[in-house]
């Protein structure tokens, strides 16, 4: 229930309170956009700061998490994937989400 895994790595909430406590500006997690994980009001999606995945040709969600931003924008491999800028308030819950195809 804490924000470390048994080795002491973050867990999914951890990226989210680092933003709110202003330990960090912006934090960014990954995860497969279709895996049908379903999540209790108290929960956290399964999220990774990481990019690597088996399937590679995966639709992606990606949450930018900000207390700072009012707005993000996405780009991968050079180019805007977010279309546009992205609210992030706490209207949103200081995140903002992104669909990307995975490269």
């Amino acid at each position: 229930c804490g924000a470390l895994d048994i080795v002491g790595g973050q867990k999914p909430q951890a990226y989210l309170r680092r933003v709110l406590w202003n330990v960090s500006a912006l934090e960014m997690a990954v995860k497969p956009a279709d895996d049908g994980e379903v999540i209790a009001s108290w929960g956290f999606p399964d999220e990774r700061q990481s990019w690597s995945w088996e399937e590679q040709k995966r639709l992606m969600r990606v949450n930018l998490y900000s207390t700072r931003c009012s707005c993000v924008l996405l780009a991968l491999n050079g180019r805007n994937v977010s279309e546009g800028c992205v609210n992030v308030s706490r209207a949103t819950a200081y995140t903002a989400t992104v669909r990307v195809p995975y490269e």
